[in-house]
């Protein structure tokens, strides 16, 4: 579980927002794991939700998959990921 608190620049408008997040992840089995994240922008009149699944191929490699939506609009926007993750060796 964790929180993120911080500011990004918007480039559209060149102002700074705050952007706040939170996450929970549980691990399904040793190689699998679900994610939830809520995400808020320009206090939270921008705010999405997310729900993903990971799983590790191999010790260095990683797919994900995540769903998510925008929230508090009356036209839902539902868009989906699919990401790759390579852990390169020290």
């Amino acid at each position: 579980m964790g929180i993120d608190i911080g500011v990004q620049k918007n480039s559209g408008s060149n102002k700074l927002e705050n952007v706040f997040s939170t996450f929970l992840t549980y691990h399904l089995m040793e190689r699998m794991r679900l994610t939830g994240e809520y995400f808020s922008k320009s206090f939270l009149k921008n705010s999405y939700l997310d729900l993903g699944f990971s799983y590790l191929i191999k010790y260095n490699l990683q797919v994900d998959f995540l769903i998510g939506s925008l929230l508090h609009y009356k036209q839902k926007d539902i868009y989906g990921k699919v990401g790759f993750s390579i852990r390169l060796p020290e």
